[in-house]
């Protein structure tokens, strides 16, 4: 009986393991923001393919006080109310960023960028480089990472809370138009079940010695 018991739960255990693995991407087109429930302001969240969570606009123009999320028709960017600094992640002025944080640890899969050209012709048809994102990823204990491809991929079994995506150059300028991530599988609920029924197949053994 108590195999049979602890079978089930080992069952239980491998689903509950498996379920909850599918990754979901973030969309952040449009002009209202995709999946952030508004743009306009500091900080916004996200709550999507049970995925929740916040993002934050930061920079280093007049210490990020004036920092709002921008909607694009192809992602989000970061405007410090500057007359002259565009409404995308820029470094033209100042480092801009936009910081990711989820509600959960997760497995981040890739970040999207949009508005992206990591070289561009110059003089004589010399090849220039453009734009290149920093992507750093919360409490790996790692710097940051920097990237030219549009679509950076976070690697094998990256689990975390979040990242940071910033401008450090002033000729960089993108958006971020999307992010993916899987739920962080969760066994542990299976594994008190598996003790529970555990505990109590050892007590019918207890009971049936004792009428016996």
């Amino acid at each position: 009986m108590l195999r049979r018991l602890l079978a089930i739960a080992s069952a239980v255990a491998c689903i509950a393991t498996t379920s909850n693995a599918t990754p979901v991407t973030l969309d952040f087109t449009g002009t209202r923001g995709g999946d952030l429930d508004r743009v306009g302001i500091r900080a916004a969240t996200f709550d999507e393919g049970g995925i929740s969570g916040s993002v934050w606009s930061g920079s280093t123009v007049y210490g990020g006080l004036f920092s709002t999320i921008t909607a694009h028709r192809n992602g989000i960017g970061v405007d410090n109310g500057s007359y002259n600094d565009n409404s995308r992640i820029d470094g033209s002025r100042g480092d801009d960023w936009l910081t990711f944080t989820f509600d959960s640890a997760v497995e981040l899969v890739s970040v999207t960028f949009a508005s992206f050209t990591a070289y561009r012709k110059g003089r004589l048809g010399w090849r220039r480089d453009d734009d290149d994102a920093w992507v750093d990823v919360h409490g790996d204990g790692q710097p940051g990472t920097f990237t030219d491809e549009r679509t950076f991929f976070f690697g094998d079994n990256t689990i975390a809370r979040g990242f940071s995506v910033a401008a450090f150059g002033a000729n960089d300028d993108f958006v971020v138009s999307s992010a993916t991530v899987a739920a962080v599988p969760l066994p542990s609920a299976a594994l008190l079940l598996m003790g529970g029924l555990a505990g109590f197949g050892l007590i019918r053994q207890r009971q049936r010695r004792r009428v016996a």
